[in-house]
């Protein structure tokens, strides 16, 4: 292998590709991305096993060739060069790296032993085509009621895709609140599938599109190696599928309101906040929320052993209320969803839960139906 290429394009390409370098690898070959140049371009891949990414940057290969060099120390050398013009050239099992001004060469692992993962196949199914902003928002607003450690079961750690219609239902839960987005899609062949997609490849996919040029995500279905492939022009994410079965989150969607508002979203932020300071001293960590029947205001009080009450009330649009409530919440897992809202208004449902005493509160969108969130309440 020998070919010259841009530092700041091989920079990119080595930022991209090191989030999928396996921190605790149980081979050595995990430890280093893979470099193989041909046809003018050169492709980085890295992977623990679980998660892959790929991407092709132009180069000008003077040689053909393939190998593995230790991720972390060669991103970090490259980073430090001021040339950029850079010479890779693969000898006698090592990698040289020359500029105008230096000279180094790093230890290799062959390519062979580099594992490989999904191929494009008559096994591979194109699911679906979205644009990538519209994804990534959605996804902002899924991902963080996932249970990303997976600590009570697998299918928690991802998030659930689902057609309906024309559109993708992308649900996440951790048992404790839950969020779904709608979004239409270019659907293809996603009529029986519903996989559920690890958070891992769904956050690299939408962090890792937004740097390139390329505006539509396609997401395809490897169903012989149970694999999602996301591809966003020359950068792929590739990652397993979570086994098992995804909770029917349809059964505990409430059915009995006890009031439904509109909320100032800014206002509301503000007062979930001032209350977080008297909360986060205390420790249930919870805030009470409380309405009267035939009055206009939201109540936010909290209590810290150690520092004592706050109290305050929001102004508020009256859309429907069945009777009086008072509900303690985590005020982190509060914030965690009005901070995400867009709209000046957001739409607050206090409603009771289908299965036991608690309550839920559900949080919506001023006037946008495509995205609603859930939180049961805290027992105080």
């Amino acid at each position: 292998m020998n070919i010259q290429i841009s530092r700041t394009h091989l920079q990119k390409a080595l930022n991209a590709v090191s989030r999928a370098v396996s921190t605790k690898p149980i081979m050595d070959v995990l430890k280093n991305v893979a470099l193989e140049a041909k046809n003018n371009t050169l492709k980085l891949s890295a992977t623990d096993l679980d998660l892959a990414i790929v991407t092709v940057v132009g180069a000008e290969v003077l040689e053909e060739g393939s190998t593995t060099v230790l991720a972390r120390t060669f991103m970090e050398f490259i980073s430090l060069l001021n040339d950029d013009n850079v010479v890779l050239h693969l000898k006698d099992n090592e990698l040289h790296v020359k500029t105008d001004k230096v000279y180094s060469k790093f230890s290799t692992i062959p390519y062979k032993e580099f594992p490989e993962f999904s191929k494009f196949d008559e096994f591979t199914k194109l699911m679906f085509e979205i644009d990538k902003h519209q994804f990534s928002k959605c996804l902002d607003k899924v991902l963080f009621a996932i249970d990303k450690a997976g600590l009570t079961q697998p299918v928690f750690s991802g998030a659930l895709f689902e057609r309906e219609e024309d559109s993708i239902n992308i649900v996440g839960t951790d048992r404790y609140r839950l969020s779904k987005y709608s979004i239409k899609a270019n659907l293809t062949d996603f009529e029986k599938l519903s996989p559920i997609i690890p958070h891992y490849a769904l956050d690299n996919i939408s962090r890792l599109s937004l740097d390139t040029n390329e505006d539509v995500i396609q997401c395809y279905l490897s169903i012989k190696n149970n694999q999602v492939i996301f591809r966003n022009g020359k950068l792929e994410v590739i990652s397993s599928i979570i086994g098992g079965t995804f909770p029917d989150y349809k059964a505990f969607l409430p059915e009995e309101k006890v009031m439904v508002c509109r909320v100032n979203t800014s206002e509301f932020i503000n007062s979930v906040r001032l209350s977080s300071v008297f909360a986060k001293n205390d420790e249930s960590s919870s805030i009470l929320l409380k309405k009267v029947a035939g009055e206009k205001l939201l109540q936010l009080s909290a209590k810290g052993s150690e520092v004592g009450e706050y109290k305050t009330g929001i102004e508020i649009d009256v859309l429907e209320e069945y009777g009086d409530f008072s509900s303690y919440f985590s005020p982190r897992k509060i914030l965690d969803v009005i901070s995400r809202i867009d709209t000046e208004y957001v739409v607050l449902e206090i409603v009771k839960h289908p299965k036991n005493e608690h309550t839920m509160a559900v949080f919506k969108e001023d006037e946008n139906d495509s995205f609603f969130h859930l939180l049961v309440s805290l027992i105080p």
